[in-house]
């Protein structure tokens, strides 16, 4: 039997190293392969990366999609033949406001009623109380927490 899942008895912190230094397609098929039969957001989101390489992107371009989360002006991509593609990216993030941002990190609209948008938030404590890795992005409590301050002080900035 564990000669058709021969990475099962790793975790998926070894799993991630893996994909990250593989070499090989055949690899990254084994380890998507082991991925099929874990149910966890993890190994959901590793998966996800993997079938982001094995569609061409460029581990750059990965690590500039993640750090979207994090910084208002990271570039999409880094090679100068994504230059037009980087002007457009910051062109179109520059018409969100930070309200519909946050929002839609959390499956929200700015136009979705606000006795709507306290039940979500109240899912998502109870969801991430009860699971840390719950959020499809990887978002946990604290930035749940992070996010809500940032909209209690946008709307006293108004």
């Amino acid at each position: 039997m564990s000669g058709d899942r021969p990475y099962m008895a790793m975790s998926i912190e070894d799993l991630t190293s893996t994909v990250r230094n593989a070499s090989s397609r055949m690899l990254l098929d084994e380890v998507a392969n082991e991925l099929s039969h874990r149910k966890t957001h993890r190994a959901r989101r590793l998966a996800q990366e993997i079938e982001g390489l094995q569609a061409g992107e460029r581990p750059a371009q990965r690590k500039a999609r993640e750090d979207t989360r994090s910084s208002d002006t990271a570039p999409l991509a880094t090679s100068i033949e994504d230059d037009a593609l980087t002007v457009r990216y910051n062109a179109l993030r520059a018409t969100f406001t930070a309200e519909a941002e946050i929002l839609a990190r959390w499956g929200l609209t700015a136009l979705a009623p606000h006795d709507l948008r306290i039940e979500a938030i109240s899912h998502w404590r109870q969801a991430l109380h009860e699971d840390p890795e719950a959020h499809p992005l990887g978002l946990s409590i604290d930035d749940l927490e992070r996010d809500l301050q940032a909209l209690a002080d946008e709307h006293r900035d108004v």
